[in-house]
């Protein structure tokens, strides 16, 4: 369409980029629904590692090369729920403290990174979780790039029960430096 051809300066740029693991819902919808051309994820199981030095320069190439009009952020949550609390065998602050102040860092320095392009970015998180909060890391993105934040269900958007296939209510947060994606989650 002529808005897909305007959002990839004529093709020459990707439609979206998923850098952290999980199962790219949004880069495979965007792929197989409107044949969007999207820049490969990256994931731990394929040995990009983002936190270390060569995994975040790949991240940034990745992001001035391509170009991506969408940056989506969906980070892991497992340290950032409340519930790891109750595993008192696990330092939790600690992990926090480390891989997880090195996640939010390099979010922070990603969006930005994006923004200042004059792209968007979409981060999504649980809504309860953490990340939001530690630190006030994510908050930089607030006032930065003045993005807002939005919470919505996922049962709007398929979330369904395993067994029974009953639709799941699973509260979840977003970020964003684009207002109408987020009127769209929110």
């Amino acid at each position: 369409t002529l808005a897909e051809q305007t959002a990839t300066e004529g093709f020459q740029n990707t439609v979206i980029f998923e850098p952290f693991g999980g199962n790219f819902g949004l880069t495979r919808l965007g792929m197989s629904e409107f044949g969007w051309t999207c820049s490969q994820p990256l994931d731990l199981i394929d040995g990009y590692d983002l936190l270390t030095k060569e995994g975040e320069e790949l991240l940034f190439r990745v992001l001035r090369e391509h170009k991506p009009f969408l940056l989506m952020i969906a980070f892991d949550c497992r340290i950032w729920s409340l519930m790891t609390n109750m595993s008192p065998w696990l330092d939790w602050d600690q992990i926090r403290s480390n891989v997880g102040r090195k996640t939010l860092r390099l979010i922070v320095r990603a969006c930005k990174f994006q923004h200042d392009a004059g792209r968007y970015f979409l981060v999504e998180n649980p809504a309860g979780s953490l990340a939001w909060i530690w630190e006030g890391l994510l908050a930089e993105l607030l006032e930065r790039c003045q993005a807002k934040f939005v919470i919505g269900h996922q049962c709007r958007y398929g979330l369904v029960d395993s067994v029974s296939k009953k639709p799941i209510r699973k509260a979840t947060g977003w970020l964003s430096d684009s207002e109408p994606i987020l009127n769209a989650l929110g």
